[in-house]
């Protein structure tokens, strides 16, 4: 039986994620209802109205960097979120340019699957 380690260098990493984000695949598109969002916006549901589904787009602006240490491993870059309007779309209630940084864990699965977990995210205006 042949052992082999594979090495995930931070390089490597922070080579994946520029390609990533150069090829715009660092996009997301979910949904929140008002009660989350008066969290941020206190007057939201007088102004919209109680909504179940608003839409949120977040958007890389930025290569991800990746840090590897012997104490783990940080993710930072800058992050563009648009709150869309319930009633038209086409329009944003908001636009929020943010910095982030998060810790994440590696874990090579037996699939030979690059896995990772997000742990306490940071977002600063």
């Amino acid at each position: 039986m042949v052992q082999g380690q594979i090495f995930v260098s931070q390089y490597m990493l922070n080579s994946m994620m520029a390609s990533v984000h150069r090829a715009s695949l660092l996009k997301l598109t979910e949904k929140a209802n008002s009660t989350g969002l008066k969290t941020f916006f206190a007057n939201f549901e007088e102004v919209f109205g109680k909504q179940d589904e608003v839409k949120f787009t977040a958007n890389s602006v930025s290569d991800p960097i990746i840090k590897v240490t012997q104490t783990g491993s940080t993710m930072s870059g800058k992050i563009n979120i648009r709150i869309l309007n319930p009633f038209k779309e086409d329009f944003d209630i908001a636009r929020l340019n943010l910095d982030y940084t998060f810790k994440i864990e590696f874990e090579l699965t037996s699939g030979l699957i690059l896995a990772g977990l997000i742990r306490d995210v940071t977002f600063t205006v």
